[in-house]
């Protein structure tokens, strides 16, 4: 599936959108719903309000304005990676034994703790 995106407007000319424009060069309703789900379901969809929503910018600069829907596939398990990548270089695994993000970390008088075992930890 060739998905080809568009600069649009809003009604009220209040701020731009990017939207499909055409998916494989055909500008069926049907088509285009079919790859919006699919953007939607990597979470490359935004929400702007007003019943607009838009391609988010992350996209459009690693894809450009015309991809495949492999390539959005590709792009999604990338920023999965990614994502999890950052996560684990920011989590911290306290004397507790959970594993909880860096800034989240409580020092307790039997050593540091999750927020959620801070009350034992305290003893």
């Amino acid at each position: 599936m060739e998905i080809k995106l568009g600069q649009r407007h809003s009604e009220d000319g209040g701020f731009n959108c990017v939207m499909i424009e055409s998916v494989d060069g055909s500008t069926d309703w049907q088509d285009i719903v079919k790859a919006r789900r699919l953007l939607v379901s990597w979470g490359m969809i935004r929400e702007i309000g007003g019943g607009y929503s838009d391609v988010r910018a992350v996209v459009i600069r690693r894809l450009g304005m015309e991809f495949t829907s492999e390539q959005v596939n590709d792009l999604g398990d990338e920023l999965k990676r990614e994502a999890q990548a950052h996560r684990t270089r920011d989590s911290v695994r306290c004397d507790c034994g959970h594993t909880v993000s860096r800034s989240h970390v409580m020092s307790a008088s039997l050593g540091t703790s999750c927020p959620d075992c801070y009350d034992r930890m305290s003893n």
